[in-house]
């Protein structure tokens, strides 16, 4: 097992199997990347995308 951190989104895509979104310091999904599209709650999503937390 690797544990990798990235802000790069394109290259966590890519690369990982399984994905830990951790917004301010705590835990705020985790999921395979197959589905974080359709698995992860709003407030993810939104940081996924980008927009302002």
């Amino acid at each position: 097992m690797v544990v990798w951190v990235t802000h790069d989104l394109a290259q966590m895509r890519r690369i990982a199997d399984h994905v830990v979104v951790v917004i301010e310091g705590r835990i705020a999904h985790a999921s395979s990347v197959a589905e974080l599209d359709n698995t992860a709650p709003v407030p993810v999503r939104s940081f996924l995308a980008g927009e302002a937390a």
